[in-house]
């Protein structure tokens, strides 16, 4: 199986994320070697192969359980790289790269694609695909505090410290055991649906533990999935990211204003909740002619320019 990220900001906790997730993962191999380690819910939208779209093959869109896939994704490439069993090696790379078959007609992918991040793409590809990329200490301490990207920044500082968590002899982990520990006795559970709203309403029942994404996040992966093109997402999607880069934590109360603007009326519900229910599709009815109110704002790329900055 694999699956796409779309959220600009995945990356950004993995640093601490890793260093936690190990240690769980390392002492539980350790003291519980025979039971089983539950690592959480994940949630994904799938989509079938459309030709019509562009789409050759099936598709996953990982909605909840983002920083934890992305995680255990540069944990498999630092014990390939630690590890002097081939086989070992071998394993790994099967859970981060998916070699491609003419004959069986199986396509040559990632298990993990940050869509959209063309950046954060490379970096896996240059780091985390390539047999070796984690050996390159000294370019991902470059990367950790001079790079221009956040999620690149820690995402190399999360290989490092793996790497040094590993590579610890007093730690008495065993990069081998660890991961037949992770093949045989880590589990989640996981819920797909092929309807991007049931997707994201399932996500908010099932998030109730990690760093849940923000209600601007998934906003954003809505209005994604709403556009025609990739270079429409590409464009959008980083538009998007630099009004969160300058404004910061104050992103989402910016979004609250312009619910506003729109609503005139006071905030009732969650950010997601009033654009759905009172800006895509208003549930109330005009008290006038018993008709459900129009909608305030499409989808896509209408909403996308709302939060465009002015020239």
């Amino acid at each position: 199986m694999w699956f796409r990220i779309q959220s600009t900001n995945v990356p950004y906790l993995v640093a601490r994320r890793g260093e936690e997730l190990l240690d769980d993962l390392a002492f539980a191999q350790v003291a519980k070697p025979d039971q089983e380690y539950f690592l959480g819910s994940f949630v994904f939208q799938s989509k079938r192969a459309d030709s019509a779209q562009g789409q050759a093959f099936d598709e996953n869109d990982l909605l909840d359980g983002q920083q934890r896939m992305t995680t255990l994704l540069m944990l498999f490439a630092c014990i390939r790289d630690v590890t002097m069993d081939p086989d070992a090696k071998k394993d790994c790379q099967d859970c981060i790269f998916q070699t491609g078959s003419a004959y069986r007609q199986v396509p040559e992918r990632n298990r993990l694609m940050f869509a959209i991040r063309e950046e954060v793409q490379n970096f896996v590809d240059e780091f985390v695909k390539t047999e070796g990329g984690t050996e390159r200490i000294a370019d991902l301490e470059k990367l950790a505090t001079t790079s221009d990207d956040k999620s690149i920044q820690n995402m190399s500082t999360a290989i490092v410290e793996i790497r040094a968590i590993l590579g610890d002899t007093e730690k008495t982990i065993s990069p081998e055991g660890l991961l037949q520990f992770l093949l045989n006795k880590v589990l989640f559970i996981y819920v797909a649906t092929q309807d991007l709203d049931d997707a994201f309403r399932l996500f908010t029942i099932l998030n109730d533990r990690g760093v849940p994404l923000r209600n601007s996040d998934i906003l954003k992966s809505m209005n994604l999935g709403a556009l025609e093109t990739a270079a429409e997402k590409t464009r959008y999607a980083k538009l998007w990211e630099e009004a969160e880069g300058e404004l910061g934590e104050d992103f989402d109360r910016f979004l609250n204003y312009l619910r506003t603007l729109l609503v005139k009326e006071k905030a009732r519900l969650n950010l997601l909740q009033e654009f759905e229910q009172k800006i895509y599709d208003p549930r109330e009815r005009d008290k006038a002619t018993g008709q459900k109110k129009p909608a305030l704002l499409k989808k896509g790329k209408q909403t996308f320019q709302l939060v465009e900055p002015l020239p």
